[in-house]
């Protein structure tokens, strides 16, 4: 298999699970960071999300931002957070 055939097939598969995330409800719909599920982000929320990145904080205090199920928190699923603060929560 030529090069750009590969390329190719790896760019399809990558459409096609970001087609499928976008329309099961799985991505960024739902409000990565409502510690206390009243449907939106606050700051105070965003801030216990960096302390639990920073250790100061245990994720049981706000279990919602571990949005891939690992038991941690990121920095991505923190910036999710901010962006839930920002724009609002689907």
């Amino acid at each position: 298999m030529s090069r750009r055939c590969i390329m190719t097939q790896r760019c399809v598969r990558i459409a096609v699970v970001a087609i499928v995330l976008a329309t099961s409800g799985l991505g960024l719909a739902d409000c990565v960071g409502d510690c206390n599920g009243d449907g939106s982000v606050t700051i105070d929320e965003v801030l216990r999300g960096v302390n639990i990145v920073l250790g100061s904080t245990a994720l049981a205090e706000c279990a919602d931002l571990d949005r891939n199920g690992d038991s941690t928190v990121t920095i991505d699923e923190v910036l999710a957070a901010v962006v839930g603060a920002l724009d609002g929560c689907d």
